[in-house]
């Protein structure tokens, strides 16, 4: 598989990155200090912005697609639109949680399934309880600099590693794109971090 794809969505999510910084940083869009952050002073925020910004034009440059990866583009913009929603008027902890059900079981039926080789009455919760719990944990992550974003790099190039060696050469290409992503964010989110997720 050519590596282009990743490489350009790590330059495309640095410039996207940066520039959001400047906009935001330019209207005095920033999170100031507060306890339960680390930061000492304004940060730029919706950094997410170049994050999905990125991985959604990068998909579109695949040579291929199923339904798995229109899933994973559709339910990951509904959870960003939730998140986006959230931090700029606030929504209540039980919509968010019964929206993360709802994509939960959809990607059950979709085929996205935890241990799918099980019966269905393990399968099924197990999947909902992680994809759920996966959600909120990266969510509370994002309270360190670069943890969040270092983490996702992680766990999506080891995923990479894993789909190439089990033949699954498009959820490499996913995965890969989401690492690349990441890693041109977290040149901004590192310690000391210039922009928020």
């Amino acid at each position: 598989m050519s590596l282009i794809i990743p490489i350009l969505s790590f330059f495309l999510s640095l410039i996207t990155t940066w520039f959001i910084k400047q906009i935001c940083i330019y209207h005095n869009i920033v999170e100031f200090p507060r306890k339960d952050r680390w930061h000492e002073r304004p940060v730029a925020k919706f950094g997410g912005l170049a994050i999905f910004f990125t991985f959604i034009i990068s998909i579109l440059f695949l040579d291929s697609y199923n339904n798995s990866v229109i899933f994973i583009c559709t339910g990951s913009g509904l959870i960003f639109l939730l998140g986006l929603v959230d931090d700029v008027r606030g929504v209540s902890p039980t919509l968010k949680l019964v929206t993360q059900i709802i994509l939960a079981i959809s990607a059950y039926i979709f085929g996205l399934q935890f241990f799918s080789t099980a019966p269905i009455y393990i399968s099924f919760p197990l999947t909902i309880l992680w994809i759920v719990g996966i959600i909120n944990a990266m969510n509370l992550l994002d309270n360190m600099d670069g943890l969040c974003s270092g983490i996702a790099a992680i766990i999506t190039l080891v995923i990479a590693m894993a789909s190439y060696l089990g033949g699954n050469i498009l959820l490499m290409q996913v995965s890969l794109i989401i690492t690349s992503t990441c890693l041109g964010f977290l040149i901004f989110n590192f310690n000391p971090a210039k922009i928020f997720m």
